[in-house]
């Protein structure tokens, strides 16, 4: 993905752009352009990026439930306000962060997020995304921390967690299992 050295997005979204051009039931490229243009602020393009990502997915796409959210979030949102507008900007540079395995840099934007959106769905996933990112840097106490903190605040997608590959190495972690065990019996 090619941005700019002020942080924009034009690259990434001419390149996924392109993608969906050359292949038009690509759900990944449509997501991946709707993240960067998030990113730049571009809300409602980004909103049919998203739905047609919905729309050209397999029913068991692995990133249907962080598009759905996505949606919901923008759908639901009055992007104007500089705030939310702010905040969506950060989820999607975040997200840009994590589909670069820049791991710690998407931490940092989503702990912000998790900890200014505290019971509500914003932040719950922006929690669960931060457990994901730990995991996957084998920081595997923060990993179960976060993912704690996720179901506290409101991540209750036990299906997902169990099947998340982001997670895989948490599962023998003691600790983890036991919170799995806790949510399936919510």
């Amino acid at each position: 993905m090619k941005c700019d050295v002020k942080g924009q997005f034009h690259g990434a979204i001419a390149n996924f752009t392109r993608s969906v051009e050359l292949d038009p039931k690509n759900a990944s490229a449509y997501r991946n352009c709707g993240i960067a243009k998030t990113a730049k602020g571009l809300l409602d393009r980004a909103f049919a990026d998203y739905r047609k990502a919905i729309e050209v997915a397999p029913p068991v796409w692995t990133y249907r439930a962080d598009v759905e959210r996505m949606l919901a979030q923008i759908g639901t949102c009055d992007s104007r306000h500089p705030k939310v507008k702010a905040d969506l900007e950060l989820y999607g540079k975040s997200a840009k962060h994590y589909i670069e395995r820049k791991y710690a840099e998407a931490i940092e934007g989503l702990r912000e997020i998790a900890g200014e959106f505290p019971k509500k769905q914003t932040g719950s996933d922006s929690a669960y995304n931060v457990a994901c990112g730990y995991a996957l840097l084998g920081e595997k106490k923060n990993a179960v921390d976060w993912l704690e903190k996720a179901a506290e605040i409101g991540y209750k997608d036990v299906a997902h967690i169990a099947k998340d590959t982001d997670l895989e190495s948490l599962r023998a972690e003691r600790h983890y299992r036991q919170l799995v065990e806790k949510l399936k019996t919510k």
